[in-house]
C-alpha cells in the first residue's frame, strides 16, 4: 500500500499564490509568460530569473509538479475510458476483509480499498488497462469509489471487473460506464 503523504503544506506569499493561480489556467505556461501576467495582471515586475527561482522553490516544496503525460490515448493503444462506481462493504472492511481473499495484507478502510485497486489489482491487468485514479466519493447513494480507466478493448474492462473487482472483499457492486468523450482531452 502506498503511504499517505506526511509532509506539511507549504505556506504560500502572494506572488507565489499568483504563480500558482497561472500554471492552473495554463498547465504549459512559460515562465516568461508568467512574468507578463503577473506584471498585466497584478502590476508584480518581477524578472525571469526571479519567477525561475520561484518556480524551482514551488517544485522543491512538491506545490508544482513536473511531468510527462500521455497526450493521446488512441495513439498510446488506450482508446476507450470507462468509469466504475463501486459500493464498498464496509462490514468487511471493518473485519479487515477488503482485497483478495487469498491476500494476508488487511484492507480495513475504503483508503486502503482505493490504493489496493490501484496499485496491487491494477498491476494484474498491466498492458490491458491503465487505471487514471481511484477516488472516494461522498454524496451518492449508488457509489463509494469510483475508478477511472483506460482499456485497450471492451473485454479488458469486462474482466477487470467481473474477475478482478467483485471478486475483492470490500466491493459490495460495482456499475460501469464508458466516457466516449471527456472535454479537455484531445480528440481522436
Amino acid at each position: 500500500m502506498a503511504k499517505s503523504d506526511t509532509r506539511s503544506d507549504p505556506k504560500l506569499d502572494d506572488v507565489d499564490q499568483k504563480i500558482v493561480e497561472c500554471v492552473i489556467q495554463n498547465p504549459k505556461v512559460s515562465v516568461e509568460a508568467i512574468a507578463a501576467q503577473l506584471n498585466e495582471d497584478y502590476s508584480i515586475d518581477l524578472s525571469e530569473s526571479t519567477i525561475q527561482k520561484r518556480v524551482a522553490d514551488l517544485l522543491n516544496d512538491h506545490v508544482l509538479e513536473r511531468r510527462i503525460v500521455v497526450q493521446n490515448w488512441n495513439s498510446a493503444g488506450y482508446p476507450f475510458r470507462y468509469r466504475i462506481d463501486a459500493i464498498a462493504d464496509t462490514g468487511q472492511l471493518r473485519l479487515g476483509r477488503g482485497g483478495r481473499l487469498d491476500d494476508k495484507t488487511p484492507v480495513r478502510t475504503q483508503q486502503q480499498l482505493a490504493e489496493y485497486i490501484k496499485n496491487i489489482l491494477g498491476r494484474q491487468y498491466q498492458d490491458r488497462l491503465v487505471i487514471l485514479d481511484v477516488a472516494i466519493v461522498f454524496g451518492g447513494a449508488n457509489a463509494d469509489i469510483s475508478i477511472t480507466m483506460r482499456t485497450r478493448e471492451h473485454r479488458d474492462v469486462f474482466e477487470f471487473v467481473t474477475g478482478g473487482l467483485r471478486d475483492l472483499g470490500g466491493i459490495e457492486s460495482t456499475m460501469t460506464f464508458q466516457e466516449p468523450w471527456i472535454y479537455g482531452e484531445p480528440s481522436a
